[in-house]
């Protein structure tokens, strides 16, 4: 998530503007930086909901207090994650979120 122009915020600890459009953004190699961190997830996910929510360009709105990376993931996770009664996740329906 960054804003329209494909930056990668918060590298440095900075952060976008509220009420700034954001969108997803290329974050290639950003996993290997030394600010990184891994958090593992405590559930299964599923990869091609995940890929396709996180697909670049997508407009997420404003950024904003409910509406920023660390609830952008939250929601990803969220929705890509595996119902093990179904085997797939609730809200993926025709490979859409």
């Amino acid at each position: 998530m960054g804003p329209m122009t494909g930056e990668i915020p918060a590298q440095n600890g900075e952060s976008s503007l509220p009420g700034i459009p954001v969108q997803t953004n290329d974050h290639t190699g950003q996993s290997k930086e030394s600010n990184a961190k891994q958090i593992p997830i405590p559930f299964p996910v599923d990869e091609q909901c995940v890929n396709y929510a996180i697909r670049l360009g997508r407009a997420l709105g404003k950024f904003a207090a409910g509406n920023n990376c660390q609830t952008f993931a939250d929601d990803v996770l969220n929705k890509c994650r595996i119902d093990p009664r179904l085997g797939h996740p609730k809200n993926w329906v025709s490979g859409k979120i």
